[in-house]
């Protein structure tokens, strides 16, 4: 039987600080570095992550994100990150 395995599984994860925070169009974006490059990254709906969130992470001593697909937005390709956990 061969071995399967969900893609959620393999998503990569990061502890990063959080450096600064958007919204374009619908999505909050954080900016952190990754792998020694600053980057602009979508965290989710701007529905989801009201500005006292995204404020509480900035303030926070860092963030746990796993990556999941890229998302196009504007016609840039964003990498897109789900919330782990707030470390304070």
């Amino acid at each position: 039987m061969a071995n399967t395995s969900n893609a959620a599984d393999a998503a990569k994860k990061f502890t990063v600080s959080v450096k600064g925070f958007t919204y374009i169009k619908e999505f909050a974006f954080l900016t952190v570095t990754i792998e020694g490059n600053t980057e602009r990254v979508i965290l989710g709906s701007k529905s989801d992550f009201p500005m006292s969130d995204l404020f509480q992470m900035k303030q926070a001593d860092s963030v746990d994100l796993s990556q999941r697909d890229d998302k196009v937005v504007n016609g840039v390709t964003y990498k897109q990150f789900r919330l782990e956990s707030i470390n304070f």
